[in-house]
């Protein structure tokens, strides 16, 4: 291979990478908008610009996460500021078609403002919630022991809210440590975009005609405890409508203009989560 075809290797991957991106959200944004006609409600509005402007962070964002996956695919252990520490430890819980690496943001905020973080890959894409509870399940009592008492914070994106919610349902012991639950753009009465698919572990799984949604506890019955924050964004095109994300007895933030990878590092987004986590005292 000549020297130039090497060079040009890298710009060609960026716009394949790019293209596809693109298609996707295209893709999505024909099922959002199908959608919301078809249940003869108009789709939350934004101006043209405002689309640009969506489109044009959705690919940044989409190329900043693979970033991450690339630069700290294996660092999902438990990491602990440079300072002092100002809070119990938070969890951070992927969603789907991702890996605990795509939380790197969120982690990185957490650890700026004294605060343990971990998060934990829960497995490959399309398999059943039972397969991805036991990781969590697993991570949950390792903080349990790690930080005997102390208890911890769970920040869980898209279907990572999900399988926090049947995790916490299954054992109570690890619900009893919960402190504080923020959950971004996760499908908790299913989401729309399934409408089209009808077959499969993800269908069965986030679907709103979903039976395994319909049985599972909210954090209100399986961690009383614990003080919830459902996120959810007007215009994420994956999972929606937005009232699919709240949940009975949470706190409810709506943003408009972030998409679905938007949820992971946008600015107003993080203002949230450094808002409903705050650094606290440790017992």
């Amino acid at each position: 291979m000549t020297p130039l075809l090497l060079l040009l290797i890298p710009p060609l991957a960026a716009l394949l990478i790019a293209g596809w991106i693109l298609f996707w959200t295209g893709f999505t944004h024909v099922r959002w908008i199908h959608f919301y006609r078809r249940v003869d409600e108009e789709p939350p509005p934004l101006s043209p610009d405002g689309w640009w402007r969506f489109y044009f962070r959705t690919v940044g964002a989409a190329f900043v996460i693979i970033g991450w996956g690339f630069l700290h695919m294996f660092q999902d252990r438990l990491r602990r500021p440079s300072g002092n520490i100002t809070g119990p430890p938070v969890l951070c819980v992927h969603g789907f078609h991702m890996t605990g690496s795509c939380m790197w943001g969120i982690r990185r905020l957490l650890e700026s403002h004294g605060r343990p973080t971990r998060s934990v890959f829960l497995g490959a894409p399309y398999q059943s919630a039972e397969v991805y509870a036991k990781p969590l399940a697993d991570a949950m009592w390792d903080l349990q022991l790690q930080f005997r008492g102390e208890g911890y914070d769970i920040v869980a994106h898209s279907m990572g809210g999900l399988i926090t919610r049947k995790v916490l349902a299954d054992d109570p012991e690890l619900a009893a440590g919960v402190h504080r639950i923020v959950t971004l753009g996760s499908p908790h009465h299913g989401t729309g975009l399934l409408s089209w698919l009808r077959f499969g572990p993800v269908y069965q799984m986030m679907s709103r005609e979903s039976d395994f949604i319909r049985g599972l506890a909210d954090f209100q019955e399986s961690a009383p405890g614990a003080e919830v924050t459902t996120v959810a964004t007007e215009h994420d095109l994956v999972v929606y409508p937005v009232s699919t994300c709240r949940l009975s007895g949470s706190r409810e933030i709506n943003l408009r203009g972030i998409g679905h990878l938007g949820l992971l590092m946008a600015a107003d987004v993080l203002d949230v989560i450094t808002e409903a986590l705050p650094p606290s005292p440790r017992p």
